[in-house]
């Protein structure tokens, strides 16, 4: 008997990189189950061999299905998809583990602010309903969205999940989602033609670069969070070492982004970088096409797997990611890994004007999309995930808590010794709270340790260190450092913090006199 999906997902014309995925997978599920579309809009392509229902019309028909899937992105598009989500459970796809902005418009944008802090505490425990509070009461940064993901209580209530990645999988584990959860590619349409190398020196002769041009292109809808500052300080860069380097970004800019204003800011001139604003998807390929190097950086993240990554490795442009979350689980012979700390222009100026290889590379990078996205294998994942399969390991509950606001650490031991350049530290740190404590995972507080030496009560030394390694409930862990501090120097002092929250100066957990 043929399986009867229902399928929750804006679709085409709507301006969503979700409604491109939906129109691409739809027509393939459909060559294997009895699949219908559930939209919420009024206007909309038609696929063939997909009839569509407005969510008005799925619910007294409900019982008809054997399933209902619901394509869960960060924006308002996916409202009737979390609604009724939260309402009767489903398949969820979460394209975002991040789901904040989100609950936001739903609730808070509207004046709902204890709705909001239910929905957080639901998700993500009382640290979560503390700063829906602070949020509510004008206290705001935007880094929160991402420490509070928002989405594991739908998870929690849905039937199963599907995620793009292995690191959406294990951060949903982590927070106590019990319900079976799957990994399935990001799909990739094989039947598109690749743009020929004719159509590549059409457009950009159209756009103005001439053979010797370099062009690296910025793709998508330009949020702050894409990283556009690191991009054109990193371009400006490189662009002093080559003339030949133009700036292509590809795509609209959010409200709370002016590209302009950055151009000046790093003094990129007018000539030297362009904007398109958005264009129709299908113009996306010969764009991609069009530029030697893509930039597709992240941070904080929500947790996607990028539609423009997929489509660039599919035409066999060399890019650049962010080294964290998702992006790290990607092989470095398909992609450049920028990491996130204070080498991150340097690294990127350097990915924009090194040499790849391009033919090996791409060559690389379609058989990855084969392995992962091809369209047969998405459907394949998808029908395991409604038949109940479970492939991503619980670790029980006794699974650690990560984020906490205030850490619980003790120092068992510490010892200090004069050094030759100053004094040198060592320590014994315990993990006394419930919470597992990151070294470093970019988009989430980690734990840092402020030691302070002090001669007769003036601070004459000062340095935060990080830890090795991850801490989890009930470890502990050895820790080394050295101080410039003067020889009599009479006491140190360690307190906690966590990166990214602002630091409380309370009493230290560890107070020695020299």
């Amino acid at each position: 008997m043929t399986m009867k999906i229902a399928v929750l997902t804006p679709l085409p014309p709507v301006r969503s990189g979700i409604a491109g995925y939906s129109a691409l997978l739809l027509p393939a599920l459909a060559r294997r189950a009895e699949v219908t579309a559930v939209v919420n809009q009024e206007d909309f392509e038609p696929i063939p061999g997909v009839p569509v229902l407005t969510i008005g019309e799925l619910r007294p028909r409900r019982a008809e299905f054997d399933h209902v899937v619901g394509q869960l992105g960060n924006n308002p598009y996916h409202e009737f998809v979390w609604a009724e989500a939260m309402e009767h459970p489903l398949h969820a796809v979460l394209h975002d583990l991040v789901l904040h902005h989100l609950v936001v418009e739903r609730t808070l944008a509207r004046g709902k602010a204890e709705e909001y802090e239910a929905l957080l505490r639901e998700s993500d425990g009382e640290l979560g309903a503390a700063f829906a509070r602070g949020r509510a009461a004008g206290l705001h940064a935007e880094l929160g969205n991402f420490l509070f993901p928002a989405s594991a209580e739908l998870a929690r209530r849905s039937r199963g999940v599907i995620v793009h990645d292995r690191w959406a999988a294990d951060q949903l584990r982590e927070r106590g989602v019990e319900v079976p959860i799957v990994v399935v590619g990001h799909p990739y349409d094989e039947a598109a033609p690749i743009p020929t190398d004719e159509e590549r020196e059409a457009l950009r002769r159209r756009l103005g670069y001439g053979e010797t041009d370099r062009v690296i292109g910025m793709f998508g809808f330009v949020t702050s969070t894409k990283r556009p500052e690191v991009v054109f300080e990193a371009f400006a860069a490189a662009a002093r070492r080559d003339p030949a380097l133009r700036l292509l970004i590809v795509g609209q800019p959010a409200p709370n982004v002016d590209l302009a204003a950055l151009a000046s800011r790093y003094g990129v001139p007018a000539e030297r970088w362009s904007a398109t604003g958005w264009v129709a998807d299908e113009e996306f390929d010969r764009y991609l096409a069009a530029v030697d190097r893509v930039v597709n950086l992240r941070y904080p993240s929500a947790g996607e797997m990028s539609g423009t990554l997929v489509r660039a490795l599919r035409v066999g442009r060399p890019v650049a990611v962010s080294e964290l979350g998702q992006f790290a689980e990607l092989p470095r012979e398909i992609v450049t890994r920028i990491p996130l700390d204070a080498t991150e222009t340097d690294a990127l100026a350097a990915f924009m004007t090194s040499g790849l290889e391009s033919g090996p590379l791409a060559e690389a990078g379609r058989a990855w999309l084969e392995a992962h996205g091809a369209l047969d294998r998405v459907v394949d994942g998808y029908l395991r995930a409604l038949g109940g399969a479970d492939e991503v390991p619980r670790a029980g509950a006794a699974v650690p808590r990560a984020m906490p606001l205030l850490p619980r650490i003790a120092v068992s031991r510490l010892d200090a010794r004069p050094a030759p350049a100053g004094w040198s530290l060592s320590m014994t740190l315990r993990n006394e709270g419930d919470a597992l404590h990151r070294a470093a995972v970019f988009g989430e507080p980690s734990l840092r340790l402020i030691v302070k030496m002090f001669r007769r009560e003036r601070v004459v030394a000062d340095r935060w260190l990080a830890l090795a390694g991850d801490l989890a409930p009930g470890a502990s862990a050895d820790l080394e450092t050295a101080l410039a501090a003067p020889p009599d120097a009479d006491r140190v002092a360690i307190w906690t913090a966590m990166s990214e929250i602002p630091y409380l100066d309370g009493p230290p957990i560890a107070d020695l006199a020299l």
